[in-house]
């Protein structure tokens, strides 16, 4: 009996070991630490950890896996750059404790498609889908299922009483068919921001928001993304107009992805190169980048925001 008592002992302490271990790394991944905003972070300092699969081959997408500090998943799914997470495909995020936070479908970086979110006990919160508008610059949710968080099913085939509850963001109010519909009121802790919304025929038809100096935006858009003042088809004329290809990169063909800053006054800043062509001709995508005449600046319910922006440049020499 205390033979058969010792076996089980070792088997529970080795399942638990084996729950715990770091995943393995192979020498063509690479180790990431995090802060609790996932921006890098020292080893001695970092809340989670990321591993890029295959990070040092050259491929098409990239496996991007991150843990928590105890080792257990926080997200996995792939990207199409290796140093900057673009989503693309199936990604999946999860509590600490294993179970599943969400699933949802993502294409050239956005949310795209089905979505499904979870409880941290394991209930089910909400099933809807996610669409583009705005010419694709702007993703936006449609409840069609949803459970609040005393299990009550409030939305049913796309119609009822939904609450959007994202990180520091709060609204509420009816939807139907999966659109919004009516009177909707929110706010945001880390904008600082109040705002009432009307919405006719699953469109808004008016909002105004109040930010932390009690100033009033009117707005009939909830969201504007950060772009080229002039069109992205005036930007990629501008682009292949002025390029001027260095003799180190004559007969060399790639593609150059920036990423970089829109401010508030539509001034563009923080320029960074997330894939690199090489031979010089990085620093003549940011030169352009930083010598375009003007650019559209992003807003948040008529509140003027910065923007993190990427952009892909294709070179043909």
């Amino acid at each position: 009996m205390k033979r058969l008592l010792l076996c089980v002992l070792s088997l529970i302490y080795g399942f638990m070991s084996a729950q715990n271990e770091s995943p393995a790394i192979s020498s063509n991944d690479k180790l990431i630490y995090l802060d609790s905003v996932c921006n890098p972070a020292s080893k001695e300092n970092h809340k989670y950890y990321r591993i890029v699969k295959d990070y040092y081959l050259d491929k098409e997408e990239y496996r991007f896996e991150d843990y928590y500090k105890s080792g257990k998943m926080v997200m996995e799914g792939n990207s199409t750059l290796k140093d900057n997470l673009s989503k693309k495909g199936e990604f999946i995020c999860y509590y600490e404790n294993g179970n599943k936070e969400s699933v949802c479908s993502y294409e050239k970086g956005r949310p795209k498609g089905s979505k499904t979110e979870w409880y941290k006990d394991g209930r089910k919160k909400l099933e809807g889908e996610y669409v583009l508008v705005d010419g694709g610059y702007i993703s936006e949710f449609r409840p069609l299922q949803y459970w609040n968080s005393e299990g009550v099913q409030t939305v049913v085939d796309g119609n009822g009483d939904y609450e959007e509850i994202e990180d520091n963001h709060k609204g509420s109010g009816k939807v139907k068919n999966g659109f919004k519909d009516g009177v909707w009121t929110g706010s945001d802790k880390k904008l600082k921001y109040s705002y009432t919304e009307i919405y006719k025929n699953g469109k808004l038809a008016k909002g105004t928001s109040i930010d932390s100096l009690s100033v009033e935006h009117k707005y009939d858009k909830a969201f504007l993304m950060a772009r080229p003042a002039n069109g992205l088809e005036h930007f990629y004329k501008y682009i292949g107009k002025n390029f001027r290809i260095p003799k180190s990169a004559e007969g060399i063909s790639g593609k150059i992805y920036l990423e970089f800053v829109v401010t508030r006054t539509g001034g563009v800043e923080k320029i960074r190169v997330l894939r690199s062509a090489g031979y010089g001709l990085d620093e003549e995508a940011i030169r352009l980048i930083e010598e375009y005449p003007e650019w559209s600046s992003g807003e948040i319910r008529g509140i003027k925001v910065k923007i993190l922006y990427s952009i892909p440049i294709t070179i043909k020499t």
